[in-house]
């Protein structure tokens, strides 16, 4: 094969190319590429390196990109090289990685033990202790030499040993204790500190960070300039200076030693043959981008030859480890290109943009729209109509536009045009907070009604929208509360909402029986931001009536699973405001129940029952599957309340801590990762017959 000057012209390139955005991601500057772009790159410059040696630059790109970081005052030496992992993408991919391994070390597969944990997207560092006591931390650079990272030490919340703490030690098989060793691990912004990191830098002026991966980077480079501490976390997943040891033994004493380490995110690590490494990846790990169950980012899982003596007989290359693999998600960011922004009005009457993008692949999902949060959002990143964009879809959610990338603009691109009048109404509009507001109350009522009337809240049959779009605009109803006064009477369901003779007294009939639909339905049915039917659920749980709620401080609010301090400071003081006491005490005066109401469900069984107990207690039980048995009559929402009213805690995935799966039919891949997962699986007409008996 004849190497053309433009083949050599375009590798340079591509070198460059991956140094600058290696040196964004390092320094915490402007994102400039995707994560799935620089690992294509970097697979191509490092095919090309391999094909044409002789012209290549002797220093590897991978290399490269860390070494031209090394341009602070101090650097240190690494007290052995610190080697990044090859990737795979697929379980094919990773089959002919363990094929490989098996043939350097000389045993069949099925007798090589492998090691299985997240890998969690941060920056890797080292940190030295010396008498017990961290000293100093670098970064990888170019795995020979790392910039000095010392300051950033101050910064990290969860390293033991440091001042007030008892020094830490190890200890080998016969006794003899460490005192002086290398710690080496990531260093990450779990969600919550990364929004208080960006808060923290915003009060003092600083420009926020893009997402949590380049803020951690940038967060460390910082540290030295800085006059203020931001939240980071270390999770360790690897010690220089110790005898060998098994690397499962190794996670076990890293966290004796008071170290959070990558096993520890999961609450689990394994030792594991073959298959059961397969089933880690294709069942049991987490879903794209971290799902629910973490609560930082994680892109993968890194898998590990268990056994130093496996370690030492497959060797390393100059780049990786020969005994280690990190097999990633499917990419979950992705770069496209903005084309144009909406607005649209909510239920809370929140006037929120929405990003159309060029249709592009991101997580195995088509995706052409995203969210962009709020104007505050767009104005703080600097996104502009025709922009590249970075588009980032963790897990399940909507995708986002995470940011700009700066440096492709082509001077093409135009302002965001931010509406100063209710795109719905054409009414004024509030700017003064980070979020606009259509001031009329008319555009989001519509759409809150009609979410506080559906079968998942109050349940009211015959109130369409069209039939509460008029009632609305005949000012019969003017919030929730109405709906329970002037509702009731047929002659205005008729006159103002258009609803035929026949029908009204139905309507009526259909009120009256809200009146007993719970505190947990009110709750979901007064729309409070921050808060959906689960956590409705779980506040009526935790208080057990209106009257609790209302006098519940904002520490009592975050008490409740899964509301966090800023969601609880948010819903107090949303109910603290007068409109909405105004509205809870109509809607007690017209007759609403705001504590529990026991109404019958398809099983003969309380739908409500006694709140947190039962046979079902502390379970965590996901559905899946289409009901047509003893459970086809309830919404699942319905059978979710079911779950949690007799003790269980209602999941919308299935993982290793699911307790229990109810099956319907056509029940698909949650069937299948809960069979490989060793989850108890029982139908729908078990599950009901179990309720029955408690």
């Amino acid at each position: 094969m004849t190497t053309t000057d433009e083949a050599v012209a375009g590798y340079q390139m591509t070198r460059e190319a991956l140094q600058n955005a290696a040196a964004a991601y390092y320094g915490g500057g402007d994102v400039v590429m995707s994560d799935e772009q620089y690992d294509r790159l970097m697979a191509d410059a490092a095919r090309f390196e391999a094909q044409h040696p002789e012209i290549t630059d002797p220093i590897s790109t991978q290399v490269a990109a860390g070494a031209g970081l090394n341009q602070a005052e101090s650097t240190l030496a690494h007290s052995r090289p610190m080697l990044s992992l090859d990737n795979v993408y697929s379980v094919e991919e990773f089959q002919a990685w363990v094929d490989g391994l098996a043939k350097r070390i000389g045993k069949p597969v099925s007798d090589i033990r492998l090691a299985v944990e997240p890998k969690l997207d941060g920056l890797a560092t080292a940190i030295r202790y010396v008498n017990g006591r961290p000293v100093a931390m670098l970064k990888r650079g170019d795995g020979i030499t790392g910039e000095d990272a010392t300051p950033a030490l101050a910064d990290i919340t969860n390293l033991p040993g440091v001042a007030g703490d008892s020094p830490v030690q190890f200890r080998d098989a016969s006794g003899a204790a460490f005192f002086q060793f290398e710690v080496r691990g990531e260093v990450v912004f779990t969600h919550e500190d990364f929004q208080a990191a960006n808060a923290a830098r915003e009060l003092r002026g600083d420009r926020p960070f893009t997402n949590p991966r380049n803020g951690a980077a940038g967060a460390v480079a910082g540290a030295a300039t800085r006059d203020y501490r931001l939240p980071l976390r270390f999770y360790a997943y690897d010690v220089v200076g110790l005898p060998d040891a098994s690397h499962v033994d190794l996670m076990v004493d890293l966290a004796d030693a008071g170290f959070a380490t990558a096993a520890s995110v999961t609450g689990s690590h394994s030792q594991c043959d073959l298959r059961d490494a397969i089933s880690e990846i294709e069942a049991g790990s987490p879903p794209p981008g971290g799902g629910s169950v973490f609560t930082m980012a994680c892109d993968g899982m890194v898998i590990k030859a268990d056994l130093p003596s496996d370690r030492a007989a497959a060797g390393a290359g100059p780049r990786a480890p020969r005994w280690a693999i990190a097999y990633k998600y499917p990419s979950q960011e992705v770069t496209s290109t903005l084309l144009e922004v909406t607005w649209a009005v909510g239920r809370t009457g929140v006037i929120a943009p929405r990003a159309r993008i060029e249709p592009v692949e991101c997580g195995g999902t088509r995706v052409e729209y995203a969210t962009l949060h709020n104007p505050e959002d767009i104005a703080r990143k600097g996104f502009l109509i025709g922009d590249p964009v970075l588009v980032r879809r963790a897990g399940e959610v909507i995708p986002r536009l995470e940011a700009p990338l700066v440096a492709l603009r082509d001077g093409t691109q135009t302002p965001i045009q931010i509406p100063t009048v209710c795109p719905q109404c054409g009414g004024p509009v509030d700017d003064s907070g980070a979020r606009l507001l259509c001031r009329s109350g008319e555009c989001g009522l519509i759409p809150a009604l009609t979410y506080a009337v559906s079968r998942d809240a109050l349940d009211i049959e015959g109130l369409s929208v069209a039939t509460i779009t008029r009632l609305v605009e005949s000012e019969a109803f003017i919030d929730l509360a109405s709906i329970f006064e002037v509702g009731l009477r047929p002659s205005i369901l008729i006159a103002d909402g258009g609803v035929a003779p026949a029908n009204a007294p139905k309507i009526v009939a259909q009120i009256e029986k809200a009146k007993d639909a719970g505190f947990a339905r009110v709750l979901t049915a007064l729309g409070l931001a921050g808060t959906g039917r689960s956590m409705s659920r779980r506040m009526a749980a935790h208080f057990g009536s209106m009257d609790a709620l209302l006098d519940a401080s904002p520490g009592d609010l975050s008490a409740v699973d899964g509301l966090g301090q800023t969601k609880a400071d948010s819903i107090y003081r949303q109910l603290a405001k007068p409109g909405m006491r105004n509205v809870i005490q109509r809607l007690a005066a017209a007759g609403v129940r705001m504590g529990e109401a026991v109404p019958e469900t398809a099983t003969g069984a309380s739908c409500s029952g006694a709140l947190g107990s039962g046979a079902l207690d502390g379970l965590a039980v996901c559905v899946t599957g289409s009901m047509v048995g003893a459970l086809a009559g309830l919404s699942r929402n319905e059978v979710n309340e079911l779950i949690e009213r007799h003790g269980g805690r209602a999941a919308s995935s299935v993982s290793k801590s699911t307790g229990l799966l109810v099956a319907g039919q056509k029940a698909g891949s949650k069937l299948v990762k809960a069979e490989s997962l060793g989850v108890q699986v029982v139908s729908e007409d078990d599950f009901a017959a179990m309720l029955a008996a408690i």
